[in-house]
């Protein structure tokens, strides 16, 4: 009996011994798996991406981002690169995987996507590695960097070009070739390239292929009021190199806004199939044509017609003129210095032509003409032609007559043909403070058959 109540006892102990180190075994064993799994990456992962999107709510996720090497200039939050990038981070639904081919050692590389697309990568590093168990490695994982996904696009073209990327007008640097480079950065996706010139035409590029670009460059020479338009929009040739018409000369003293000849440089897209659509309009408001050879195109003459405008003639008689001055030339104008004050009436008082004639009067030579007398009718042959009308205060005509003359000495009958382009323009020579101009000759230039 004794025998077996000690034999009891010791089962009983045996037992409560061997629950007693179980317990405890059990319990070491399940600190140790909670402390491994607590030590999964995965954890630290999550936790970042939460910490990722609460600092793009929170506007500081410039602090947590690490800026990628090959992000082009500043990274401004505010910019149409970055913010919708920031807006999706916010919106959150991110997810994650582990990358491969990233390698690091104590270092995991997970990619954090939204949607299919990749907008990051996240790196963590593990320390105080320690093995449980004989077989099982822990680290303490922390978050160490989340680097964006940058998307670049670098690009040459010619200067004349802008560029829009995904809606947004984007610059660039010059170089010294008339180019202009661009290199822009984005973290979202770079969907549409557009290509557009100074006259409204725009094209979609690929970035890959600039080949697709085709810039035509057009010299073209027209007076300054001329009006150019290409692919329907007028030109201002406010930007574009200019010359002084030199037929002009006296006129630029008393009147300004006066046409100048304009060198336009146009350069616009244009693709195999469509040229750019040039269209030119004369000083008297009718398209011309315009046949471009080789890149150029030019056309010094103003657009003339035959007839004087009523209003104007009604003020001044450019016949009238000439047939005054072919007679003061030879001497038949009566009154104090050969009739000066006849002719001086149509120029400004001490202009060009006033001076020339003034002088024409004291010179010997007015006393050598030849005795004559006119014939009747004195002049034939007379016309007004290539009227041309600068502006409102300027406009030029050739006159041409013959005056017909009978040498007193031999009784020869002389014929004395003028032929003068004659520049005119509105002025008032007065300074009695009322406005009040009348048109006045300025300059006349013989025409010489070519």
């Amino acid at each position: 009996m004794k025998k077996r109540l000690i034999f009891f006892i010791s089962i009983f102990l045996y037992a409560f011994v061997l629950i007693i180190c179980s317990s405890l075994i059990l319990s070491k064993v399940k600190s140790l798996l909670t402390e491994y799994e607590a030590a999964q990456p995965e954890k630290t992962v999550e936790k970042s991406i939460s910490e990722f999107i609460k600092s793009a709510k929170n506007n500081t996720i410039e602090k947590l981002l690490t800026k990628p090497k090959d992000f082009n200039g500043d990274f401004d939050v505010d910019s149409a690169f970055v913010k919708p990038y920031i807006e999706t981070v916010a919106a959150g639904d991110l997810t994650y995987k582990p990358l491969s081919g990233e390698f690091e050692e104590n270092a995991k590389f997970y990619g954090i996507f939204s949607g299919k697309t990749q907008i990051a990568k996240l790196k963590i590093i593990g320390t105080n590695e320690r093995t449980k168990l004989l077989l099982f490695t822990c680290f303490d994982w922390k978050f160490d960097s989340i680097e964006p996904i940058v998307y670049n696009c670098n690009m040459t073209l010619p200067s004349a070009l802008t560029v829009a990327i995904d809606g947004n007008t984007v610059s660039g640097r010059s170089d010294n070739n008339g180019n202009t480079i661009y290199s822009i950065s984005s973290l979202s996706p770079i969907n549409d390239i557009v290509v557009s010139d100074d006259y409204g035409k725009s094209i979609t590029v690929d970035k890959k292929n600039l080949s697709s670009i085709m810039l035509k460059s057009y010299d073209i020479t027209i007076p300054s009021n001329f009006r150019l338009s290409v692919s329907g929009k007028e030109i201002s040739p406010d930007s574009f190199e200019k010359t002084d018409i030199e037929d002009f000369e006296y006129v630029r003293e008393y009147i300004g806004d006066l046409p100048q000849i304009v060198k336009y440089h146009i350069s616009c897209l244009a693709t195999d199939e469509e040229e750019p659509d040039i269209k030119i309009t004369n000083n008297l408001g009718k398209e011309i044509e315009v046949n471009i050879k080789d890149g150029s195109f030019s056309l010094t003459d103003f657009a003339k017609t035959d007839k004087i405008p009523d209003d104007i003639a009604d003020q001044i008689d450019v016949l009238k003129y000439l047939e005054t001055y072919s007679l003061f030339m030879t001497d038949d104008l009566s009154g104090k210095d050969h009739g000066f004050a006849t002719i001086s009436k149509y120029y400004i008082k001490d202009s060009y032509l006033y001076k020339k004639n003034y002088e024409w009067t004291k010179n010997v030579d007015i006393t050598f003409t030849a005795a004559h007398t006119l014939l009747n009718p004195t002049f034939k042959n007379e016309s007004v032609s290539n009227f041309v009308q600068y502006n409102e205060n300027f406009f030029s005509c050739d006159v041409t007559l013959t005056k017909r003359m009978k040498l007193t000495r031999t009784g020869q009958i002389k014929e004395d043909t003028m032929s003068e382009t004659i520049f005119i323009i509105r002025y008032d020579d007065t300074d009695d403070g009322v406005d009040n101009p009348k048109w006045f000759v300025v300059d006349s230039r013989a025409i010489t058959k070519k």
